[in-house]
């Protein structure tokens, strides 16, 4: 247990920039939301959007390169020259290539009026990814207290800038703004002592890691399409002045609905992503130990348990949570109530990303046996299930059947990943007693959504639930001890 401990602790720490850092981060949604209209807000999230795509191409999966072949202090230093040196070298060239051009791009994606804000969303791109190098070595370097502290500046800046710019009048271009500025501090801090303590350039070390990272980056690739397309597509699918919850409403006006209200759908994914940053780098030591594989069925569990309980409780209370007004102070809610029509989405949105949080755990068993191309096989189906499921329905659901295709997309990915994973490298699993947990919270979630003025009766099933797993793990946990039983645990534990 002394490894999963030293998982949660350094979790935490990842969790002050991934979770609390973006929590504050979220208090900006009100800004935005009574700042900007549903359009407006809507070009910013769709723009957004498309920087991820640049971020995975750009870093060409070189930070899980970085780990996979500095997995020993004698390699650690020679791989973490090559990873800078590629991924400079990627992120500068194709910065200067996208700012010479980016009038065209402008006018392609229908933005001609917002061409001045292009530049400074490059530049953004380039800062981000010169960053991320030297920000995974601290994470391999397992200095989760300086990553936490970088990061958190970096986020309190944005939203400094953020409200500075917002205050003197500059509209949707102080979000580009601030997000450069914050960028560039980032950036400093990053390689402050972080500089490769070599230049020396390795072509064949290089050309390995960029094949390895080819991989991986193009799973990543698919990554961003499951989690970012949508917003590009209501844009562009959604025929303007459809009617929707009886108003006409143009593409953009429905992209900025279903942004800010995802928002809220994200509270587990930000847990996902502070596990994630501990975990990667955990798993690829642990999978040496004799015990690994009991290890990796311990943490899932755990991990998808807590994400369920998470569910449940921003599921049947999203409109007392997009309803708070700061304990009075303002009159202002966290999400004005225009933007209120989305909140149908929160649960779909959800128990995506639990499945999603499952996908991340289960899908270490490639990266460990060095098979990526699973990888590029599971997200390219999830990308196509978001890809159809989007074209299908967004001209008739609206941002609706977008949230449904997430729920579609990192489910399918999750049942593939287990499905495969378990002929290759099989982990005990439990799944019986996680399966019992997610159809009890999908039934108390339905009853709660469907007594919105019960305050009481809410909290009272929400607790319920809590105390019922409590009950379970504590009083007959989980042991995985018998890799030869059948079921891959003691039997006497159910």
């Amino acid at each position: 247990m002394s490894s999963v401990r030293k998982l949660a602790s350094q979790t935490v720490y990842y969790g002050l920039s991934s979770i609390v850092g973006r929590m504050v981060n979220f208090l900006m949604v009100p800004l935005y939301t009574y700042q900007f209209s549903p359009a407006a807000y809507g070009v910013v999230s769709d723009l957004m959007a498309y920087t991820t795509y640049f971020l995975v191409l750009i870093t060409f999966g070189m930070e899980t390169a970085f780990f996979r072949f500095g997995d020993s202090p004698e390699k650690a230093g020679k791989a973490y020259t090559q990873s800078f040196v590629a991924v400079g070298f990627f992120s500068i060239s194709l910065g200067l290539l996208l700012t010479l051009f980016h009038p065209q791009i402008a006018n392609a994606l229908d933005y001609t009026e917002y061409r001045k804000l292009f530049p400074w969303l490059i530049g953004t791109i380039v800062l981000d990814t010169l960053s991320m190098i030297p920000m995974a070595r601290l994470r391999y370097l397992e200095k989760p207290k300086r990553y936490a502290i970088i990061s958190l500046i970096n986020i309190f800046l944005n939203i400094g800038l953020n409200i500075l710019f917002l205050s003197r009048g500059m509209g949707i271009e102080a979000v580009f703004y601030a997000y450069f500025f914050s960028s560039a501090v980032k950036l400093g801090f990053a390689l402050y002592q972080n500089i490769p303590d070599s230049w020396q350039i390795d072509f064949g070390l290089m050309k390995t890691m960029l094949n390895f990272g080819m991989l991986i980056m193009i799973a990543g690739l698919a990554g961003a399409i499951n989690e970012n397309l949508d917003k590009n597509l209501i844009s562009a699918l959604w025929k303007e002045g459809t009617v929707y919850a009886g108003k006409p409403r143009t593409g953009t006006e429905m992209t900025g609905i279903y942004a800010a209200c995802y928002k809220l759908g994200m509270f587990i994914s930000l847990v996902t992503q502070a596990f994630r940053y501990a975990a990667e780098p955990f798993f690829f030591k642990q999978a040496k130990e004799k015990n690994s594989k009991e290890t990796f069925a311990r943490i899932f569990h755990y991990f998808i348990s807590i994400c369920l309980l998470l569910f449940l409780f921003i599921s049947s209370f999203d409109r007392e949570i997009v309803g708070f007004n700061f304990f009075g102070l303002t009159k202002a809610t966290l999400i004005d109530k225009k933007y209120w029509v989305g909140l149908e989405i929160v649960p779909v949105i959800l128990l995506g990303n639990v499945f999603l949080g499952a996908y991340l755990n289960l899908s270490i068993w490639y990266k460990i046996t060095r098979q990526a191309r699973f990888g590029i096989l599971m997200s390219g189906a999830g990308a196509i299930l978001t890809i159809l499921v989007n074209v299908l329905t967004i001209p008739f659901w609206g941002y609706m059947g977008s949230a449904w295709a997430t729920l579609f997309c990192y489910a399918g990915m999750s049942i593939l990943c287990y499905i495969i994973g378990q002929q290759y490298y099989p982990v005990p699993y439990r799944l019986e007693r996680l399966t019992i947990y997610l159809l009890l919270a999908l039934l108390i979630m339905q009853v709660n959504r469907s007594t919105p003025e019960s305050i009481g009766l809410r909290l009272l099933l929400c607790f319920g639930y809590a105390g019922i797993m409590f009950m379970l793990e504590w009083k007959r946990p989980l042991i995985f001890r018998n890799l030869g039983h059948p079921s891959g645990d003691a039997g006497s534990t159910q």
